[in-house]
């Protein structure tokens, strides 16, 4: 999805500089999964931070879809909406 949105912004006279794209990386998940492959949780810990920023950004696409002015703009998102939750639907229950 990432470089279908740079793709689309680069169809509107819009560069994303790579310091901009890292800015969602969190330290902080790097940590999360270290610890937890030390501990042998990896798998729960993995799902739970998965489902976690998957339901985050389903939210931030329904929000950016329905203030979308641009029709493109707006099948791009309510697109990516669908496959995050689709993506939702299929990972797998605790």
């Amino acid at each position: 999805q990432q470089q279908s949105w740079i793709n689309f912004l680069a169809q509107h006279k819009r560069k994303v500089p790579a310091k901009v794209l890292n800015l969602k990386k969190n330290p902080a998940t790097d940590t999360q999964f270290a610890q937890a492959k030390a501990t042998s949780t990896f798998d729960g810990t993995f799902k739970n931070v998965l489902r976690s920023q998957l339901e985050a950004y389903s939210i931030q696409l329904k929000d950016a879809s329905d203030n979308a002015s641009i029709a493109v703009e707006k099948s791009t998102l309510l697109a990516h909406y669908n496959q995050v939750q689709l993506l939702l639907q299929q990972l797998p229950q605790d």
